[in-house]
């Protein structure tokens, strides 16, 4: 099974969802129930440098995502089957055997009468422009040093990204802003060490309820 359209017929024409899988910049993989792959875009295939006769039937390490993940492959895989959807920092290895730093989302697709399968996004963050237009493998450009969450540079590039997929599609994004009151008395009252301890505990549950295509960022101090 090598065809996305194969594997879920969507309600507009299949020859659309199978244009958009070809030809998207995005690097998607398609996994069964058991996290094998089943399906893989040209994109993915031209940043791995991996044929598709290579990756069907393979697990997501064998895609080149054996590199280090920020959280651990067994939560994340929890989480995309309880919750049905994920989101991960992963290290990935490109064509070159180099390893990139990047955004892995996914999507678990439950139709009736079919068994359910995933859909996952890679992202490669080194491509990201960061100021003065030079591509970056490191985390700090991208990640917030003390909550560990995408920085402003990161999300508005994404947002920039949602925004052009959302136009593309027909779809809509929403971006809110969230603000812990009154956080200048107790980083006043408590001191700077427990004022980051705040901060970083917020950003974590915040973090854990969102879904797999949501992001959470803090853009500024």
């Amino acid at each position: 099974m090598n065809s996305f359209s194969s594997i879920n017929p969507l309600a507009f024409p299949a020859r659309y969802a199978e244009s958009g899988f070809q030809h998207a910049d995005e690097a998607i993989l398609v996994t069964d129930k058991h996290h094998c792959i089943v399906a893989a875009n040209p994109r993915f295939m031209e940043l791995t440098g991996k044929p598709l006769d290579a990756l069907i039937g393979e697990t997501l390490e064998a895609a080149g995502l054996e590199g280090r993940w920020h959280i651990d492959r067994p939560r994340f895989l929890a989480e995309l089957e309880n919750g049905g959807r994920a989101r991960a920092e992963v290290h990935w290895r490109d064509a070159r055997g180099h390893e990139r730093p990047g955004l892995l989302s996914a999507r678990r697709v439950r139709e009736p009468s079919r068994e359910p399968y995933q859909v996952l996004v890679l992202t490669d963050l080194a491509c990201l422009a960061v100021p003065g237009g030079v591509p970056s493998s490191t985390r700090e450009v991208y990640f917030d040093s003390l909550t560990g969450l995408p920085n402003q540079q990161l999300v508005t590039q994404l947002i920039e990204e949602s925004i052009r997929h959302a136009r593309h599609s027909g779809g809509q994004l929403a971006v809110c802003a969230l603000d812990i009151d009154h956080f200048k008395h107790h980083n006043d009252q408590l001191g700077r060490q427990l004022g980051d301890l705040l901060l970083a505990t917020f950003a974590k549950r915040i973090t854990h309820l969102m879904g797999g295509e949501d992001v959470v960022a803090r853009v500024g101090g």
